[in-house]
């Protein structure tokens, strides 16, 4: 087997790809021309809203807001814009679908 080792045939053996070339195939799965639209206005990102006309104050959307963005005052609950993170808990466990 002696003169084997430095020999290379013709043939090209199943091997992975080097990593500059994986990370070319990367980068055209992403390119870098994708377009992210963010928008710090805070009107444009609007949270859950509460129709006090529909709110009976059972304080559910409270017990169930990871943040504590919610809390019932006089009957009604009250959202904190700065605290919530528009996960829509709140909105999915409403019993009298207050929060939209």
């Amino acid at each position: 087997m002696k003169g084997r080792r430095g020999r290379r045939s013709g043939r090209r053996r199943n091997r992975r790809p080097r990593r500059s070339s994986r990370i070319r195939v990367r980068r055209a799965a992403y390119p870098s021309s994708t377009v992210v639209q963010t928008s710090t206005d805070s009107t444009q990102i609007q949270g859950p809203t509460v129709d006090p006309s529909k709110c009976v104050g059972c304080g559910i959307c409270a017990e169930n807001c990871p943040t504590g963005a919610i809390r019932v005052v006089d009957g009604t609950a009250q959202i904190d814009p700065s605290k919530c993170r528009h996960c829509g808990i709140c909105v999915r466990v409403c019993p009298q679908n207050a929060i939209s």
